[in-house]
């Protein structure tokens, strides 16, 4: 259950950076590739720092998966110089 929460997050910070960067069609299929593993790894990486199971690692879990989503985005715009 808490990795379609990922998901979701990481599909929302897709759609939110690509309305504002007003990309097209293609553009916002990789902005939602990127979302959703940058979300699927954040989570990991703050699941992996040993929370104990309920819901602190459930609110950390979820807060990596926004941050990891977001990261990954910026990233790629400064990597790539995306608009």
């Amino acid at each position: 259950m808490e990795m379609l929460v990922w998901i979701a997050l990481g599909l929302i910070a897709g759609l939110f950076i690509s309305r504002v960067s007003r990309h097209t069609d293609s553009a916002r299929v990789l902005d939602l590739t990127l979302g959703v593993a940058g979300a699927i790894g954040g989570a990991l990486a703050v699941s992996s720092l040993g929370f104990p199971h309920g819901a602190a690692r459930a609110v950390a879990a979820s807060l990596g998966a926004a941050a990891g989503s977001f990261a990954l985005l910026a990233a790629d715009r400064v990597i790539f110089h995306r608009p």
